[in-house]
């Protein structure tokens, strides 16, 4: 005779199959920023981290309103409020995009609300799953569990989305070829600060102006900067078009490098 399939332990396997879709759709959604620019709001990326965000929600849904019966853990309640946290994370999105432009900045108002959303979908997740399984036996490491988990997730996120075009100058390997190195299952490069670094983004028309007149000379004349210009084919006021970043043997001296290119290049 067949054994019937535990309702919770199904929620479970599809809330967190889906919810892996929202990492590589969020390192696809910055690299479609950076490429590309402007998106819409049904961009391949979003489609992909929305997907992950809609499914937790109706299973969160099902958790609240019908799974009480069949012992449904707690935590999707929190993963419930973090369903409704990151929609309002994507009207907002929308609505920032039409009104304000500005969508280049992983760091703004909409994007922090989402982020925090989602953030709340997987604290939630880990807490019904720590709580699911003999984990659940002893209620004394459920959180200290969760939150081990759920900090190295965060650190890995924070070292591929902040730290990627900083490395590609001042470390031995970069991130992006890091990634490459883990997704086919090669050795990871040693990863070793070749020097103290400072990087300036070049935003819209910071580009411009960075190509040319007392910027551009300024720029040859510093020994240690490095200008990386990323083709983009229009410039749009908010969109990321380049970086430069300043090598020096103390970071002192590449902070007081990279403070006088950003004077030159906002005449302030």
């Amino acid at each position: 005779m067949r054994r019937a399939v535990d309702p919770v332990t199904l929620a479970l396997a599809l809330a967190l199959g889906t919810g892996w879709l929202g990492f590589p759709g969020l390192l696809w959604d910055v690299a479609w920023h950076r490429t590309i620019g402007r998106d819409s709001f049904l961009s391949p990326p979003h489609v992909l981290m929305y997907t992950g965000v809609l499914v937790n929600g109706l299973v969160s849904a099902w958790a609240v309103v019908w799974g009480r019966r069949h012992g449904a853990p707690a935590g999707f309640r929190l993963g419930a409020a973090g369903f409704l946290l990151a929609v309002a994370g994507a009207l907002l999105d929308e609505w920032w995009h039409a009104y304000v432009g500005k969508d280049v900045n992983l760091w703004s108002p909409p994007h922090l609300v989402g982020l925090a959303g989602t953030a709340l979908i997987a604290v939630g997740l880990l807490f019904a799953l720590a709580a699911h399984t003999r984990y659940g036996l002893a209620p004394r490491w459920r959180a200290p569990r969760a939150l081990v988990v759920f900090g190295l997730a965060d650190l890995v996120h924070k070292s591929m989305v902040a730290l990627d075009h900083y490395t590609l100058d001042a470390c031995t390997v970069s991130q992006f070829e890091q990634q490459v190195r883990a997704v086919c299952g090669l050795p990871l490069g040693e990863a070793r600060l070749l020097c103290p670094a400072a990087m300036v983004n070049l935003i819209g028309d910071d580009l411009t102006r960075a190509l040319s007149g007392e910027a551009l000379r300024g720029l040859l004349r510093t020994a240690g900067a490095k200008l990386r210009v990323y083709g983009k084919k229009t410039i749009r006021p908010g969109r990321k078009m380049g970086h430069v970043t300043f090598l020096a043997e103390k970071g002192e001296t590449a902070r007081e490098a990279a403070a006088t290119f950003r004077r030159v290049l906002t005449g302030k």
